[in-house]
C-alpha cells in the first residue's frame, strides 16, 4: 500500500489501521523509514507515531523493526539512541532506554542490540569500543531506535534535508 501523497500522516495511518489493522499480539503501532545511502541503508523508527515511548514499548518497535529489517534481507544491527552513552546519565530518558535494553536482552537474546548510546556511537565501532568493549555489535549499527518522535523526526528530517542540498534541489 502506498499513501502519503495526499493528506497528512496521521489521517492515512488510521486508514491503514483500519483497513489492514494490526498484527496479532502487536499492541503499538510505529513508523520504520529507511534512508537508502550510498554506502548502505539505515532504519529509524519511530520517526513518525509514538510521541513519547515507554521502555515497553521501544522494545516492542525494536522487535517489530527488525522483523521489517529481516525482509529487506539484511541483519539488523540495532542501537537504542540516547543523549547518553552506556550509563552516563541519570536521566529518565536515558533511564527508559537502559530498561528497554534489559527487556530485549532478557526477551529477545537472538537480537544484536546494544544501547543506551548517542549517534556517533552506533555508527563508529572505535567509539563503541572505547566507551563499551563488551559490545555486542560487531558492526556499525543499521537500525537505530530512537528515544522519542521528537529524536526521531528531527534526524529523519535533517538527514532528508543533506539529501536534497547535496543533488542541488531546492
Amino acid at each position: 500500500m502506498i499513501c502519503g501523497l495526499e493528506g497528512g500522516y496521521r489521517r492515512n495511518l488510521k486508514q491503514v489501521i483500519r483497513v489492514i489493522g494490526r498484527a496479532e499480539g502487536v499492541r503499538e503501532i510505529s513508523a520504520l523509514s529507511v534512508l537508502v545511502l550510498s554506502h548502505g541503508s539505515y532504519f529509524l523508527s519511530d520517526t513518525h507515531v509514538t510521541v513519547d515511548p515507554s521502555a515497553e514499548e521501544l522494545a516492542e518497535m525494536t522487535v517489530l523493526a527488525a522483523h521489517h529489517v529481516r525482509r529487506f534481507g539484511i541483519e539488523p544491527k540495532i542501537a537504542l539512541l540516547s543523549h547518553s552513552n552506556f550509563g552516563s546519565s541519570p536521566a529518565p530518558c536515558a533511564a527508559k532506554v537502559r530498561k528497554a535494553l534489559s527487556i530485549l536482552h532478557k526477551n529477545h537474546p537472538e537480537l544484536e542490540v546494544e544501547g543506551e548510546m548517542r549517534g556517533d556511537a552506533a555508527l563508529d565501532e572505535k567509539v563503541r569500543a572505547r566507551l563499551f568493549p563488551s559490545t555486542r555489535l560487531d558492526r556499525p549499527a543499521n537500525l537505530m531506535i530512537m528515544p522519542s518522535l521528537d529524536a526521531a523526526n528531527i534526524a529523519y528530517n535533517l538527514h532528508r534535508l543533506v539529501q536534497v542540498r547535496r543533488a542541488g534541489i531546492t
